[in-house]
């Protein structure tokens, strides 16, 4: 293999290779993954980035098309890459970069005056990949994809105790598509409308949520994006302009959430989220320092027109802050107390909530608190309460 790179096509390898070696740092599985694996192919013009663990993989393609002569393949072949050219690469001060895989184990990379040969394991020993026939496949934009991963994925589970917990639920029913998180404690549900009638039958997949929240952030970076799921190997791959990304699912049934959420509440309050986000900020220090089950709590108590924020009593003092709200629904007769978990409540707020007022639904102060946004109905996170003793 000889290719030759020059400019923006430089600039463009070193990107993917880039990518590609954050996931290849990532294994455990096998030593050769911790490489990448590089391949040239002058008849169609590209050369292939192709990075792996266990449960993803990563296929990145460089069209030459894009960039007329500033990208050259003198020789067809492959190779496995050590991730420490990522480095060299960025380190050459040459206008161009030049990859020779003339042996089986050799690679020589040059950039004007500056030479370097490195010690490779055989291309032959990566593990390629065949991608499975696909049983269902969904286009959906880019964006509104990553939104909803992202505002439901914090509220996954980290605990190996339940493994499917670490997912988050992508389904596609009744021209509704709704992601969801939970640790048990707490629930991320987002939803939109989509047009079921562009797949032949219902989307319910389980995807890992840590993965996939990485994805979203790293690799999705086109319009649109297609997902092609295969029951036979339990796999999504996710189709996005110049790249393949695919990723093992979770197999174990999720909880069904949605029959969990109450749909009368006995008051609802509407609260500033930006006023209630600094609150908790501000008691923070306070809060972490109480002891035993207060540890890492707020209460909050609803009133008529205002709501108390304010914490245990630590041994660095006690605090409160008074915040302007307001009754939307219901007859409050009485102040309603309730004890949250300040983590958890934050992250709904700050990763959860995109509107201007935060809407709290209340049953009684042991049952579950919902929030959501207006408009209603296109998310709800639910926190269940501590109970204090």
């Amino acid at each position: 293999m000889k290719i030759k790179l020059e400019k923006r096509a430089k600039v463009a390898f070193t990107e993917m290779f880039t990518k590609a070696v954050i996931m290849a740092r990532k294994t455990k599985d096998a030593a050769i993954l911790n490489n990448v694996y590089l391949m040239a192919a002058s008849q169609k013009e590209q050369i292939h980035i192709i990075s792996s663990t266990r449960d993803e993989y990563l296929h990145q393609c460089l069209d030459l098309n894009r960039f007329n002569d500033e990208f050259t393949i003198e020789e067809d072949g492959s190779c496995v890459m050590p991730v420490e050219f990522d480095i060299l690469a960025k380190k050459f001060g040459g206008k161009s970069i030049k990859i020779e895989a003339s042996e089986d184990t050799k690679v020589k990379i040059s950039s004007g005056s500056s030479k370097i040969d490195l010690i490779c394991m055989k291309a032959a020993d990566y593990p390629l990949r065949k991608l499975s026939q696909p049983d269902l496949r969904v286009k959906i934009d880019t964006e509104v994809f990553k939104n909803m991963i992202n505002r439901a994925a914090f509220s996954a589970s980290d605990n190996d105790t339940r493994p499917v917990l670490k997912g988050v639920q992508f389904a596609a029913i009744n021209n509704e598509l709704s992601v969801i998180g939970t640790d048990s404690y707490r629930v991320s549900m987002i939803t939109c409308e989509f047009d079921t009638k562009q797949i032949d039958k219902d989307l319910n997949i389980v995807l890992p949520a840590a993965l996939i929240r990485e994805a979203c952030k790293k690799y999705l970076n086109s319009d649109q994006i297609e997902l092609q799921i295969s029951s036979n190997d339990n796999k999504v791959t996710i189709f996005t302009g110049n790249t393949v990304y695919q990723v093992t699912l979770l197999v174990d049934n999720f909880p069904e959430v949605k029959k969990l959420v109450p749909n009368e509440f006995n008051q609802i309050f509407r609260i500033g989220r930006d006023d209630l986000i600094n609150a908790i900020e501000l008691l923070n220090p306070l809060i972490n320092e109480a002891s035993n089950y207060s540890k890492g709590t707020i209460k909050i108590v609803f009133k008529k027109s205002s709501t108390l924020i304010s914490t245990p009593s630590t041994e660095l003092g006690s605090g409160s802050i008074k915040l302007e709200s307001s009754v939307v629904e219901g007859v409050l007769e009485e102040d309603i107390e309730v004890w949250l978990s300040a983590k958890y409540l934050l992250d709904i707020l700050k990763l959860g909530l995109h509107s201007r007022h935060a809407t709290i639904k209340f049953i009684d102060s042991l049952k579950p608190v919902v929030l959501d946004e207006e408009p209603y109905n296109q998310s709800k996170f639910i926190v269940l309460p501590v109970r204090k003793r």
